[in-house]
């Protein structure tokens, strides 16, 4: 397929680009090194005394800051053919595509350009979120230019837009995604307290994401399949969670994620 009509290129300056390259361009940077040494979900694993390479290899790209957004550039791919192949109304053209998987790649690169670096989801506030955004868009300018710059703000900054929608259900997938992997790890591996953390970002993630997802599923076929094609193991989650898990929160919240757990166990079982 020529570079004019494949979703995996983007115009830019004139010149259509493979959007990976730009990735692998970005990479090499200051900043690009710089997240590259940064982890994700680094609440679940600071008190243990493991390698960040460990961490990587226990649940793969999603950790590693610089990684996440190919992982998320893979789903997002998924995702729009899967929309594309679908009985679905919503139709996205082929510059929204693009659009959508250039999103994916760069959307953390503010986490790099900050000194706060990536903040957890449970401690992450709306002022994180502005900073992380506008230092993005000051350091995207000179990459991908000021209007497709633009383009991505406004997806990345409002989610009730038709591509700010879509992008913040290919995030919900990522996050369930890594909960269902860190359940899975869980039961392989010996280490006791890694496996107990590894339940716990799971019994995190199921109470962050399920009701998010339901909602979704009603209006992007992919949502549906991606929750229908894993509902045994999700179901597991919820039905064999340790009660104890929940001491693992800090004490002023452990009712409120307790609750939440609960909540999203109901939605659950009434969506299956």
């Amino acid at each position: 397929m020529s570079p004019e009509k494949s979703i995996s290129h983007i115009q830019i300056g004139g010149e259509m680009t493979m959007i990976r390259k730009i990735h692998q361009d970005f990479s090499k940077t200051e900043i690009g090194q710089r997240l590259n040494e940064n982890i994700r979900w680094s609440m679940f694993v600071k008190e243990l005394d493991l390698e960040k390479g460990e961490w990587q290899k226990t649940l793969g790209y999603d950790v590693n800051n610089l990684e996440h957004g190919q992982l998320t550039y893979g789903i997002a791919n998924r995702f729009v053919t899967a929309m594309e192949n679908s009985n679905s109304e919503i139709r996205l053209s082929l510059e929204e595509k693009r659009l959508l998987l250039l999103a994916a790649i760069v959307h953390d690169w503010g986490e790099g350009m900050t000194k706060a670096g990536d903040v957890n989801y449970n401690r992450k506030t709306k002022d994180d979120e502005k900073k992380e955004l506008e230092a993005l868009i000051n350091g995207l300018k000179d990459i991908i230019g000021i209007e497709t710059t633009n383009q991505i703000k406004e997806i990345l900054e409002d989610t009730t837009t038709k591509l700010g929608q879509i992008f913040n259900a290919i995030e919900y997938i990522g996050y369930l995604r890594t909960g269902i992997k860190a359940w899975k790890k869980s039961k392989e591996i010996n280490d006791l307290k890694l496996s107990e953390n590894l339940v716990w970002l799971n019994n995190n993630v199921l109470s962050n994401t399920i009701p998010k997802l339901i909602k979704y599923s009603e209006i992007y076929p992919p949502v549906k399949s991606f929750l229908k094609s894993r509902k045994n193991i999700i179901s597991e989650g919820f039905r064999e969670m340790p009660a104890n898990i929940f001491d693992k929160y800090q004490p002023a919240e452990r009712e409120k994620f307790l609750i939440k757990f609960q909540n999203s166990k109901e939605a659950w079982i009434n969506f299956i």
